[in-house]
């Protein structure tokens, strides 16, 4: 990170799995490097999809063992992005140039 060439590093602990069996909490740690704000909540952002994801996933999974006619029963949401005003995503829009 002191060079520039590392934005994030993701520090899962020994024992992560173990604890997850357990049905205990399994922290990790996310190291971010901040100086560019933009880039740091853009990078934030994917830390926080990819564990949203995959804490979804690990419950499903869980329950599919343990309880599959609960899994069954279980509601899904599904949110759907759509940009109102700027439907492309050009990324151009949001830069003032002086």
């Amino acid at each position: 990170m002191d060079s520039g060439d590392v934005v994030l590093a993701v520090q899962i602990n020994a024992g992560f799995s173990e604890l997850l069996r357990k049905g205990q909490t399994a922290p990790v740690q996310v190291i971010l490097d901040a100086s560019n704000s933009n880039t740091a909540l853009v990078s934030l952002g994917y830390v926080n999809q990819v564990a949203s994801k995959f804490a979804q996933d690990y419950l499903v999974e869980m329950l599919n063992r343990t309880a599959p006619s609960l899994l069954r029963q279980m509601p899904s949401i599904v949110l759907e992005r759509q940009p109102w005003f700027n439907p492309d995503l050009r990324s151009q829009w949001f830069f003032v140039r002086a």
